[in-house]
């Protein structure tokens, strides 16, 4: 199972990397974070919408009413209109977080020179995936791991 930092453990990491105490810092976390009055909050109740470059954007969108089922009895329920919030990552996070993107490799052609998914009128060639060599492959490791146990 993996680790879930907590907000103490958050507060400690806010501390140690902006060097202040811990009170400091909770008071920090707490201004920014708070549900009710933290600056998020303040945001997205005036504005509706709170953008930090390379971080990402906060925003409301409002949900339509529709009609639901009561999963018990199988009664019709009216779910009305609804506000909720939205969070959509920043290019620099996603990078941090998931890795950066990997540039094409460019590959060899037959006259030694090196093509980068272009063929020579100048469209994109279609990717090779190699789904038969990648299943042979998969099948000989799999038989190799079942005789090694």
């Amino acid at each position: 199972m993996e680790h879930v930092m907590n907000k103490s453990e958050f507060i400690d990491l806010v501390a140690e990397r902006a060097k202040m105490t811990k009170k400091a810092a909770a008071d920090v976390v707490d201004a920014i974070f708070d549900t009710t009055s933290g600056a998020i909050a303040s945001a997205m109740g005036s504005h509706g919408r709170l953008s930090i470059p390379g971080f990402g954007r906060f925003s409301t969108r409002k949900r339509a009413a529709r009609k639901g089922r009561n999963p018990r009895t199988g009664a019709a329920v009216d779910i009305p209109e609804r506000t909720t919030l939205a969070f959509a990552p920043g290019k620099r996070i996603k990078e941090t977080v998931g890795g950066a993107a990997q540039p094409a490799r460019a590959r060899k052609t037959s006259a030694g020179g090196t093509k980068a998914g272009v063929k020579a009128g100048g469209t994109k060639a279609k990717a090779n995936t190699g789904t038969k060599a990648a299943g042979r492959g998969k099948a000989s490791t799999t038989r190799a791991s079942k005789s090694a146990k």
